[in-house]
């Protein structure tokens, strides 16, 4: 590629410059300075035997939980149970596969100095083009997970007219205290906050039963979220454009690509009839319209095609209507 390089136009991290070099490549002049086009990479996983000819260790964990139901006894009038959970999760010597991306992105993004251990499973050609990716199964060292699980229901019968009406309330709460994972001599990375893995998300069920109708209103939240604070951009003058920033001609100048997202909530509403063996419901998901919020896929993994974060649970339909009619035989 005959390419003028130009640091202005350049968006890598200083640490993945300081890694080209010290695999022998100049990032300035390398395909281009910039770009290198697409091209083909092999890809390939020879046995189980682990990394670098290491066999593999048996992984253990252990885990622990614990918690409490409170059921009030002070009236019968109305019932109400809490019930809250904590758990803890370790694992040593994971065992996993780990992506080629994401090998390659810890060799020359994530750890500085060029001292991933998994560099050593990327192998360059006299050109200095990428030429293969070894993707082993390997213990991974630890990972841990713990959190919190909250459990709330309360319910209440009214005399309207002369039948009853049952109102209930089912809340279920997660709140993520760590998810972590470390590999050999490496900092630990640690997830809670970031996508995928939300500090608290949560559904709320209100549920209103007459004779034979029931109406049911659902609420779905989770949590803001970042992308990992190492790799934050910070803000910046934009002399021409990026991805989230139209530059000084619309009025952007200070300007950094989104990694972030803020709380969301999304709601259902849903109307069911009961007859003697068969059931019909219709209702309108997501009533309000409320759109997925919007990230910068050069910062955080998106489903194709879209600014939407991926593996989330963010409702990308938009308001719709269902019917569906249920037979027992």
């Amino acid at each position: 590629l005959n390419q003028t390089y130009d640091a202005s136009q350049d968006g890598r991290d200083q640490t993945t410059l300081d890694n080209c070099v010290a695999a022998g490549l100049d990032p300035t002049s390398f395909g281009g300075g910039t770009s290198t086009g697409n091209y083909s990479v092999e890809v390939f996983q020879i046995g189980t035997a682990g990394s670098g000819g290491n066999p593999l260790e048996p992984e253990t964990s252990e885990s622990y939980s614990y918690g409490f139901v409170f059921e009030q006894p002070w009236s019968e009038d109305f019932e109400a149970k809490l019930g809250v959970t904590y758990y803890n999760i370790s694992v040593e010597d994971s065992i996993s596969q780990l992506s080629p991306s994401f090998i390659v992105n810890q060799c020359y993004v994530a750890v500085a100095g060029f001292n991933s251990p998994f560099c050593g499973l990327v192998s360059r050609d006299t050109d200095g083009f990428m030429d293969a990716v070894d993707y082993p199964f390997i213990n991974v060292a630890s990972e841990e997970a713990s959190g919190w699980d909250i459990n709330l229901l309360l319910s209440k019968e009214f005399t309207v007219g002369d039948r009853e009406l049952l109102a209930e309330l089912d809340v279920v709460a997660n709140n993520i205290e760590e998810v972590s994972f470390k590999f050999g001599d490496e900092p630990t990375e640690f997830y809670q906050g970031e996508f995928g893995f939300p500090e608290w998300s949560a559904e709320a069920i209100a549920r209103f039963t007459y004779d034979d109708v029931r109406f049911v209103w659902r609420t779905r939240f989770l949590d803001e979220m970042a992308q990992d604070p190492d790799f934050v951009d910070d803000f910046s003058d934009i002399s021409g454009s990026s991805e989230t920033c139209g530059g000084p001609a619309l009025g952007d100048e200070l300007c950094r690509d989104i990694g972030f997202v803020d709380n969301y909530f999304v709601h259902t509403a849903s109307l069911s009839y009961y007859g003697e063996s068969w059931t019909l419901t219709g209702g309108v998901a997501n009533v309000f319209d409320e759109k997925p919020p919007m990230v910068d896929p050069s910062e955080v993994s998106t489903i194709r095609g879209t600014n939407v974060p991926r593996g989330v649970g963010y409702d990308v339909r938009g308001r719709s209507f269902f019917v569906n009619l249920r037979k027992q035989f």
